[in-house]
């Protein structure tokens, strides 16, 4: 199997001639990779002493718009964990690839990089604060977009990880990078993206989908499935 910029060719691609990609099984254990590339952002929370603090964590999403709500979702026994737990503000910053070390060593619980608990994780990853409007915790000044958030629900009881639901009060980005709309320009900018362990990979274009080409493929797709022989039941492994 190869890819391209247009996507994946050969044997990950379906074949003309009614061949199937062949599929594996995965432990259950791994299914979370699966998902995979997640963004890596750098969450700060405040500290018991009343500083910021930073890790990095990849199980980050959006789950609402009106109001904007965001999941994150960290190891209980986490500093960060507490802090939220505590203080019930955050910060969320999208970190570009070139930040990748910096995103290991915030993450030093998982990554096992040598930082002691009293260090400030600023400072050892060679990043600087940026005053927050709305929150008590930092923002990262290298950061290509923040969020600024506060805790509005908290799941502990559904699997090892707790999930904060926050509601996003503030935001901002770096215009060189963003259009007005928000969207981030990945030509210029490629946020650090997980695969699993100490493998990362960058956010990259690709092609852009057209509307009027999809209904062509839906009419085609449907018309040639109407009236004609059924699919077998099934197809050729390669």
């Amino acid at each position: 199997m190869t890819t391209t910029g247009e996507g994946i060719q050969g044997e990950g691609a379906l074949e003309a001639g009614g061949t199937t990609p062949r599929f594996e099984p995965a432990g259950l254990q791994h299914a979370h990779r699966l998902l995979g590339p997640r963004v890596a952002y750098l969450i700060g929370s405040i500290r018991l002493d009343g500083t910021s603090h930073l890790c990095s964590a990849t199980n980050v999403t959006s789950v609402g718009n009106s109001p904007e709500i965001v999941a994150v979702a960290l190891c209980p026994e986490w500093e960060t964990a507490e802090n939220l737990r505590r203080e019930g503000e955050m910060t969320i910053n999208l970190m570009d690839s070139l930040y990748v070390d910096q995103i290991w060593i915030a993450g030093s619980r998982y990554s096992g990089v040598e930082v002691a608990p009293s260090d400030d994780k600023f400072i050892v990853a060679g990043l600087h604060k940026k005053m927050s409007a709305t929150v008590r915790p930092a923002a990262v000044l290298e950061a290509l977009a923040v969020l600024e958030c506060r805790t509005v629900r908290i799941v502990e009881d559904l699997s090892d990880h707790t999930v904060f639901f926050a509601e996003v009060i503030a935001a901002c980005y770096r215009s060189t990078y963003f259009t007005e709309e928000g969207q981030l320009d990945v030509v210029q900018a490629h946020p650090a993206m997980q695969l699993s362990g100490d493998r990362f990979a960058h956010a990259v274009p690709a092609g852009s989908p057209d509307t009027r080409r999809c209904n062509q493929i839906v009419k085609d797709n449907r018309s040639g499935r109407e009236g004609g022989p059924a699919a077998p039941e099934s197809s050729t492994v390669i």
